[in-house]
């Protein structure tokens, strides 16, 4: 049971930007924490409040790209661990690029 307590005051405490990269690496950390746990076997689906805490804390857009990657039957938290997961790295891709282009590029002579 204080494994439970201290897992959701976890989550509810999760305060990182899941619009990008790294907020998304700590989520994924989170989840990944969670399931690993034989204490939330049972509470791994979409209807459990563990599940739907750790949902709400990502973005708009990562919310549409999930549920139009998964049929709702395939909602859990294994499913959402590992879109998320795949999400972080193309959002970290995204960014190394977007600050490539943002910095001054030297002339070669």
């Amino acid at each position: 049971m204080a494994a439970h307590v201290k897992t959701f005051a976890e989550i509810e405490n999760f305060s990182a930007d899941t619009k990008n990269a790294d907020g998304l690496f700590k989520l994924y950390a989170l989840i990944s924490s969670v399931v690993s746990e034989r204490a939330f076997e049972g509470e791994l689906g979409r209807n459990s409040i563990l599940y739907c805490k750790i949902f709400s804390k990502l973005d708009r857009e990562a919310i549409n790209g999930y549920n139009y990657r998964y049929a709702p039957k395939n909602h859990d938290l294994y499913t959402l661990g590992n879109y998320i997961e795949e999400l972080a790295q193309q959002r970290k891709e995204h960014e190394m690029m977007m600050k490539v282009g943002r910095e001054p590029q030297k002339p070669t002579y």
